[in-house]
């Protein structure tokens, strides 16, 4: 038996076999973003299977209880499980708990990735810039060939087809991070590269850029032009203060060309202005079946119900029939599919664990990336915390299995590639 438990973890589990699993389930998660979400399960529990090798545990626990991130993680986690004490609905508080599992075990199981390594590093990148192509093609093509039904659409706030589950909002926010990841590989990696690839890299850089306007989401949209300009700054500010203050300037002038030159964004925003005159200067109800007035809706109902439950949420499992009662009391109109949780993640997580366990939880482990100073890449991090911060205020990120998975992969990518590494014949 010894022997066999010998050859199980030194010889078929040996490093470089964890290392190629874990690079596999790492192209399977980013594949089951944009393809699968069972192939984002697989991947994922692939992913924690290869990090509890006993070799592996000894490490990343040593780096997980120092790790303060780690710790507000497994909090936040902890306090969804705990909200069974004052949830009725103990069905619901499990699919809610298993929706934020990812939180307690996912900062562990990234742990075991040979992310610091430039094989894994490239090949896990050009894997995320291969999907976005593909995408990015699908919804050209579908824009080709349906040009006049997808303009009009756009005047009603129908977008592009994008991933499979056509969650357009999280997509475009991948298309944010996946700019800065190719900058990432321009401006501090460009030793590994041959100078085509770099051009290659400007190439798709300009294109993610260019999608983005045509697709106008407005929270993909948002986040670009709100981290553009820290980015910059942070970047380049010391090295050339000129350049930053023109590029800045460059950034401001880009929606005003987009507006000029892609129909689609052109529409979005005309749409964005009849929305917000038809509120303001026409005093109109809110209607549910518009994009903005729902989200208002949705913040209106919510505030009812916290008013009642501030200090421990009224619990996971409980937090759609609370919300479900807010509408029938105060907008009895809106149908069932139209009655949304609150589309705001802080907003959300405070109904559930309340506003104090909230902002012992949720708040901090989204801020410390903004403090991680002694990270070597903290202006990218520093960036992509930024843009969740802004996507968490607008979004409700965390309720579905796809916004945990792209905050916790993107966020713990950035925090944990603080050191280069010469170790690049392993996987």
């Amino acid at each position: 038996m010894k022997r066999f438990t010998t050859f199980l973890l030194n010889d078929l589990l040996s490093q470089q076999t964890r290392y190629r699993i874990a690079l596999l389930s790492s192209i399977g998660l980013l594949a089951g973003f944009f393809f699968s979400r069972a192939v984002l399960s697989i991947s994922f529990m692939a992913l924690f299977v290869n990090a509890i090798h006993p070799d592996q545990i000894r490490v990343a626990y040593k780096q997980w209880k120092q790790n303060y991130f780690l710790l507000f993680s497994l909090a936040y986690f902890l306090l969804y499980f705990l909200s069974v004490l004052w949830s009725h609905d103990k069905h619901t508080w499990l699919v809610e708990v298993i929706k934020k599992l990812p939180f307690a075990i996912m900062p562990f199981a990234m742990l075991s990735l040979p992310i610091k390594q430039k094989k894994y590093l490239l090949l896990v990148i050009g894997f995320l810039f291969l999907f976005d192509i593909i995408i990015i093609g699908r919804g050209l093509v579908a824009l080709y060939f349906h040009y006049d039904e997808y303009l009009h659409g756009y005047s009603v706030s129908k977008v592009l087809p994008t991933t499979k589950y056509n969650d357009h909002i999280r997509f475009s926010l991948t298309l944010v991070f996946s700019l800065y990841l190719a900058l990432f590989l321009i401006l501090e990696k460009k030793q590994w590269l041959r100078k085509t690839y770099i051009y290659l890299l400007v190439a798709f850089c300009l294109l993610l850029f260019t999608y983005i306007h045509i697709l106008a989401v407005k929270s993909g949209v948002i986040a670009l032009y709100l981290s553009m300009p820290i980015f910059v700054a942070l970047r380049f500010w010391k090295r050339n203060k000129g350049l930053v203050l023109a590029l800045i300037i460059g950034i401001c002038i880009v929606p005003l060309v987009a507006f000029y030159t892609l129909p689609t964004f052109k529409n979005k925003v005309y749409y964005i202005k009849w929305e917000i005159d038809r509120i303001s200067k026409h005093n109109e109800e809110l209607a549910s079946h518009y994009s903005d007035d729902g989200r208002l809706i949705t913040y209106a109902v919510g505030y009812e119900v916290l008013k009642q439950s501030s200090l421990l949420g009224v619990g996971a499992g409980d937090m759609n029939t609370e919300i479900n009662k807010g509408y029938a009391r105060k907008f009895p109109e809106v149908p069932q599919a139209n009655r949304w949780v609150p589309i705001n993640q802080f907003f959300c997580s405070s109904l559930a664990i309340g506003i104090p366990l909230m902002l012992m939880s949720l708040l901090p482990m989204m801020l410390i990336p903004l403090f991680n100073k002694k990270n070597k890449w903290y202006v990218y991090g520093a960036t992509t915390c930024i843009i969740f911060l802004f996507a968490s205020n607008v979004e409700s990120m965390f309720e579905n299995q796809l916004g945990v998975f792209v905050y916790l992969f993107f966020t713990l990518f950035w925090y944990y590639l603080d050191k280069d590494t010469t170790q690049d014949n392993i996987i």
